[in-house]
């Protein structure tokens, strides 16, 4: 039991930490530059076919973002219709659904997050069928040994449930802070 709730709690940790580095990743775009950042700068629409294409090479260069790919689905859109409300609707649409596909990447997490105490529960069952099984034979040190081991089993879970809840929460924070910069730049 305690090597499936180990292994719950490796693997939840491996996951947010890899999505965590993710969103790192995607961070790095903000730095490039890729949109002026003076209130006092004016996109027109000439300019928009000139940063079409400073995106679209900036990723053949270098590398894709959700960003870059914002960049251009707003300045395609800009340029189709000429809709100042057309291309704020598509940016907040496009942000949504990037949120969504982040969401849905974490639920194996969600999963982990609710298995690992349910593992724990497991093994405090199992251990007190075990010593119930024992009891017939009055042997009062293995009855104590096996309530032990069957209420750290719950114990650990709950710890490890905890940490993970911990750092579940920080990468939920970090999705929403980088998906509202996002909206934002």
């Amino acid at each position: 039991i305690q090597f499936f709730t180990y292994f719950a709690f490796f693997w939840s940790l491996f996951d947010i930490g890899y999505q965590l580095k993710s969103i790192k990743k995607e961070k790095v775009g903000f730095a490039k530059k890729l949109l002026p950042t003076n209130e006092k700068y004016l996109l027109l629409p000439n300019d928009l076919i000139e940063l079409n294409l400073k995106v679209s090479e900036f990723e053949k260069e270098k590398e894709k973002y959700l960003l870059t790919d914002l960049i251009k689905k707003a300045c395609t859109k800009f340029r189709a219709n000429k809709s100042i409300h057309e291309v704020i609707d598509i940016i907040s649409i496009q942000v949504e659904i990037n949120r969504d596909k982040a969401e849905s990447e974490q639920s194996i997490i969600r999963y982990l997050v609710w298995v690992i105490p349910s593992i724990g529960f497991i093994g405090t069952v199992l251990g007190i069928s075990k010593a119930l099984m024992i009891a017939n034979s009055g042997e009062m040190d293995a009855i104590t040994a096996t309530l032990g081991v069957a209420f750290d089993t719950t114990l650990v879970a709950l710890v490890l449930s905890i940490i993970v809840m911990y750092l579940y929460h920080i990468l939920q924070e970090e999705t929403d802070k980088f998906h509202a910069g996002l909206k934002e730049y």
